[in-house]
């Protein structure tokens, strides 16, 4: 039987793991600058986004801009979130 934590690493498509990935490498910036680091769609963060969070990997903060327009998502990755890229990196997988 495979680990939960095991299960949940192996569930990250390529997708999952470049966004993921680099939430964990700058971590707290707008999520639209994710589109650009993790070389993904708009459409496909926000896919993306609510199931990484609903995985434990990443937690999300809005915060007001100050001016008008949207509040600002902040990703943060959490534990789980850097261990399955260490995990990843250090099986080489991808």
């Amino acid at each position: 039987e495979i680990p939960f934590q095991q299960s949940q690493e192996a569930a990250l498509n390529d997708s999952e793991y470049r966004l993921l990935k680099a939430i964990v490498e700058k971590p707290m910036q707008p999520s639209s600058q994710y589109v650009k680091l993790a070389k993904i769609s708009p459409n496909t963060l926000s896919k993306l986004r609510p199931e990484l969070i609903q995985k434990g990997f990443i937690r999300e903060h809005e915060v007001d801009s100050g001016n008008r327009g949207r509040t600002k998502r902040l990703l943060e990755p959490l534990e789980a979130g850097i261990k399955a890229i260490e995990a990843y990196t250090q099986k080489g997988e991808i």
